[in-house]
């Protein structure tokens, strides 16, 4: 009798180290592809710094004579401005990782310099990330996954 207690022993631990084993792989698993996993739920956007675009304008110097011009200016794309869904990027870095969020403004355009596919911004000095793509249900504060950066 004292063999069928040890053999019985025996047959309660294996079942229970595999399902330790099981248990704490799973845990390894998801502890590796956290981040993955949390970037895949977030809205994927696409984000830009505005370059400049070629407008072109009618201009009257001093002599009174009007005259066309043409200036390089930064420009945002028509369709993002006229859909009201101007964002930009915030980043903040804490342990070693980097979070993006989209943070909603609106900009000035200067409405005699314009062309086919852009606005002028009035303040040439707006050097911001604009996010150009996934912005169509962000709201203000919404953490994003940046995953492209057009220069």
């Amino acid at each position: 009798m004292k063999q069928t207690k040890k053999s019985s022993g025996k047959k309660h631990f294996l079942p229970l180290l595999l399902l330790s084993v099981l248990f704490y792989g799973v845990m390894l698993l998801l502890t590796l592809t956290a981040k993955d996993i949390h970037l895949a739920r977030l809205p994927q956007v696409t984000a830009s710094r505005l370059g400049n675009v070629s407008f072109t304008y009618l201009f009257t110097p001093e002599n009174g004579e009007p005259r066309i011009a043409t200036k390089q200016m930064p420009g945002i794309p028509k369709e993002l401005y006229d859909s009201g869904q101007i964002f930009t990027v915030t980043t903040k870095v804490t342990d070693e990782m980097t979070y993006y969020y989209a943070k909603k403004i609106s900009l000035k355009v200067d409405s005699s310099k314009e062309n086919d596919t852009h606005y002028a911004i009035s303040d040439s000095f707006f050097r911001d990330m604009i996010i150009l793509s996934g912005y169509e249900n962000l709201k203000d504060g919404d953490e994003v996954n940046l995953i492209k950066e057009e220069k």
